[in-house]
């Protein structure tokens, strides 16, 4: 092999081992590389070992990757089952986020398989679709925020102009059903005026305690 595509060999597995590297930094690591190997009689043999290696440090580096990325696309769909349905977008369109940007790099520096290549069209669709849904969901949320706020302002606009109805305009403070005697005051007089129709108080007049009726046949 010539000396410059052994060079542009070496360049590549070295910048593929090293994908986080500035370009100028490869550079000079390469270049001093290069220099060193230049001194050595079998140079040929030696460029081709150094290149080698540094292929399969790339090799397990991108395994490793391949790996965690999918336990964490396995993890990432899990979370999103429990999360609240914006929570659940974000995270997901973040998820696919990092996974395009390490598809692309594969991608670029042409290590890719087809099998990710389509993974990669697929992951830009889907956060294409998932950021149009996150935008409805949060647009929805803001004008559903926006008209309860309407409606608290305009019910206090209505109690300090009309104070007559103020009470019937505000909101029950706990929740659960009313109190009987909140809802509907007049029952529980109306209850106690049946069963005090037709009482008495006390026959030998040692207490204030009314004698109620006990029975239909005394009521009637």
């Amino acid at each position: 092999m010539e000396r410059h595509k052994l060079y542009e060999a070496l360049f590549k597995a070295f910048k593929s081992a090293n994908p986080n590297m500035k370009h100028q930094a490869c550079d000079t690591e390469v270049s001093r590389i290069w220099k060193n190997l230049k001194k050595q009689d079998n140079f040929q043999e030696a460029a081709e070992g150094e290149i080698k290696k540094w292929k399969e440090k790339a090799a397990q580096k991108h395994k490793t990757l391949d790996a965690f990325w999918v336990r964490r696309a396995g993890s990432s769909k899990k979370s999103v089952r429990i999360a609240p349905v914006q929570e659940a977008l974000k995270k997901k369109i973040a998820t696919l986020q990092t996974d395009i940007v390490y598809l692309t790099r594969k991608k670029d520096q042409g290590m890719a398989t087809e099998d990710q290549l389509n993974q990669l069209k697929e992951a830009k669709s889907e956060v294409s679709k998932a950021e149009k849904d996150l935008k409805l969901k949060e647009v929805g949320q803001a004008r559903s925020q926006k008209k309860r706020d309407g409606d608290i302002k305009l019910l206090q606009e209505l109690e300090e102009s009309n104070p007559d109805v103020s009470g019937l305009l505000r909101k029950r403070p706990k929740p659960g059903r009313p109190r009987i005697e909140d809802k509907q005051p007049e029952l529980l007089k109306t209850i106690v005026d049946i069963a005090t129709y037709g009482s008495g108080a006390d026959q030998r007049r040692r207490s204030d305690t009314i004698r109620t009726v006990m029975t239909l046949e005394e009521l009637t």
